[in-house]
């Protein structure tokens, strides 16, 4: 009976694991994005490599990430593994090739200068207000002070 077998034995004979500093990869299904999934909190999918991540070193951070240093979505080797935030997580992309769009001013249909992310991030205004005032919806407002979007600038 699986059931009676605890998650962490049975997450782990769904990896092919290689030597240490190889990738270990997921073998089972996968999200879009080709990341291993997994079932783990009352049935709900789960991110294998987030998974890997907590069975080794304990529960992530709110707000954070966890990222691999190989690029590979498959990979469970917490060794490849590190925590980062959203901005780490675009650096990282940029800094491999991974994305090709130009962000921000160098994009050329931006809608917004540097400055002015700056400026509303650092405002006490309603998102409407500043949505209004820059002539963009209040949901890249909301993006840019949650650090979904420009998240690359340094604030």
């Amino acid at each position: 009976m699986t059931l009676n077998i605890p998650f962490e034995v049975r997450f782990w004979r769904n990896v092919d694991k290689q030597d240490d500093s190889a990738c270990w990869n997921w073998i089972r299904s996968t999200l879009r994005g080709g990341y291993g999934k997994t079932e783990r909190k009352r049935g709900k999918a789960f991110s294998a490599h987030r998974a890997a991540w907590e069975l080794t070193y304990g529960p992530i951070p709110k707000g954070m990430l966890v990222l691999h240093h190989c690029d590979n979505p498959r990979c469970v080797n917490p060794k490849h593994l590190w925590l980062g935030t959203q901005k780490d997580n675009v650096h990282d992309a940029f800094s491999k090739g991974r994305r090709h769009g130009r962000p921000g001013e160098s994009n050329p249909i931006h809608k917004l200068t540097e400055q002015e992310v700056l400026e509303i991030r650092d405002s006490a205004l309603s998102q409407c207000a500043l949505a209004g005032m820059h002539g963009v919806s209040p949901s890249l407002i909301s993006r840019i002070q949650h650090g979904e979007r420009w998240c690359f600038l340094s604030h």
